[in-house]
């Protein structure tokens, strides 16, 4: 039997837990604090009553793991994917330190790590690594190690919420037979874009936009009616700066598409797939498809996924943390 793993995604005010192995999940749950309860409003990521509210959660369902993982995210780790030839460990930690210091002017105030993502035949005679390489400001982490310290637990991993993610889509039904996709996390506060060729995370892009965003301009006695389902166009018409917000969010996602299709005659993208428990999401999916003119899938149980596990909560919120346990350490 496998070993049980603690693993977490962490965003500005929650963190999805999920316990449990591959193939079976023992506990799970969503630790949410409100932003009134945090002291600090410069910065929401990981505050100490995150952390805080993490390890009641912990002791609560008495998980007794000793190590314990971490998704996180943001617009300041810098991601980036390439190729090189296989070579011994030390030759190619030279190789990546020098592809790391052709984009991050300032090593010194970052940590760097890598992760193989897959070992492929070049050619007849050549074999190549595909790698993730990852930097993350020394001053970030340094204070998110210092709060997570009095969770009293071993620090096993730390990766990032699209690369977790990317490794339970590929595997599953809703991308297969297909060269490259791009996909949207759609949160609350904020949301993420990346795109996968063959499965593999080539591109992210996180944007400081979420459901929130289309939701806040709409006065709270028609939020019922705007929750219920009405037409996209309709909301629209009655609140503009819906759709000027929703356009401009598009608009990154737009760009971001362009700058990995450079060079390749404006190539669309094979699919997006959509993740999200926003209620809209079915009159979101096809204005996105109109937006782009390409097809848009909604991820709706965990089978598109090819995931076997069941529980009873949407398995949206805990893709993230579940990607951990198929990580190859």
């Amino acid at each position: 039997m496998a070993k049980k793993q603690v693993s977490v995604e962490l965003g500005n005010t929650y963190a999805h837990v999920i316990v449990g192995s591959k193939n079976n999940i023992s506990d799970y749950g969503t630790i949410t604090v409100h932003e009134d309860q945090i002291r600090n409003k410069e910065n929401l990521f990981c505050q100490r009553e995150v952390i805080s509210a993490l390890g009641k959660w912990l002791n609560r369902n008495r998980i007794r793991e000793s190590d314990i993982s971490f998704i996180i995210q943001g617009s300041d780790i810098i991601t980036r994917y390439i190729e090189v030839p296989v070579m011994k460990d030390k030759l190619l930690k030279e190789a990546i330190e020098y592809e790391l210091s052709q984009f991050i002017p300032e090593m010194d105030r970052y940590y760097t790590d890598y992760e193989i993502l897959e070992k492929c035949q070049q050619d007849k005679k050549n074999q190549v690594y595909r790698l993730l390489l990852v930097a993350a400001p020394k001053e970030k982490m340094d204070k998110f190690m210092e709060l997570v310290s009095i969770l009293n637990m071993n620090v096993k991993t730390i990766d990032i919420l699209s690369n977790s993610m990317a490794r339970v889509i590929k595997n599953g039904p809703i991308s297969k037979a297909v060269e490259d996709v791009g996909v949207f996390n759609f949160g609350a506060r904020s949301s993420n874009f990346f795109i996968m060729e063959e499965g593999m995370l080539k591109l992210e892009r996180t944007l400081i936009f979420g459901t929130d965003n289309l939701t806040k301009d709409v006065e709270f006695g028609a939020k019922e009616g705007y929750i219920l389902g009405e037409k996209l166009e309709d909301i629209f018409y009655k609140y503009p700066k819906v759709k000027t917000n929703l356009d401009n969010a598009l608009n990154i996602i737009a760009k971001t598409i362009q700058f990995y299709n450079s060079g390749k005659r404006d190539k669309k993208l094979s699919r997006i797939i959509i993740i999200s428990e926003f209620v809209l999401i079915d009159n979101l999916m096809k204005y996105m498809e109109s937006y782009f003119g390409t097809e848009c899938v909604l991820v709706r149980k965990t089978e598109d996924l090819g995931v076997k596990i069941k529980i009873k909560e949407s398995f949206h919120r805990y893709i993230g943390a579940y990607g951990m346990f198929l990580r190859r350490d």
